[in-house]
């Protein structure tokens, strides 16, 4: 899991705005559940989120339960 949250394969995957609000949103995040193949915290200030990362075949296989589209990183 930690080669996959590493900062350098991040940025390769997900979009600078994306980037930009999880260093924005960094203060407010709770690790509910970690291990060697998952990570689950919830996230966001007012609105909680909850988000998962999961170790997958393809490599990193994420969910969040927030409104917007999910696209692939």
């Amino acid at each position: 899991m930690v080669k996959y949250l590493a900062a350098e394969d991040l940025a390769g995957r997900a979009t600078p705005s994306n980037m930009r609000l999880g260093r924005e949103n960094a203060a407010h995040i709770e690790i509910v559940e970690s291990s060697a193949e998952k990570v689950v915290a919830k996230a966001g200030g007012g609105a909680l989120r909850t988000v998962s990362f999961a170790v997958a075949d393809a490599g990193l296989a994420w969910h969040c339960t927030c409104r917007c589209d999910q696209p692939s990183w």
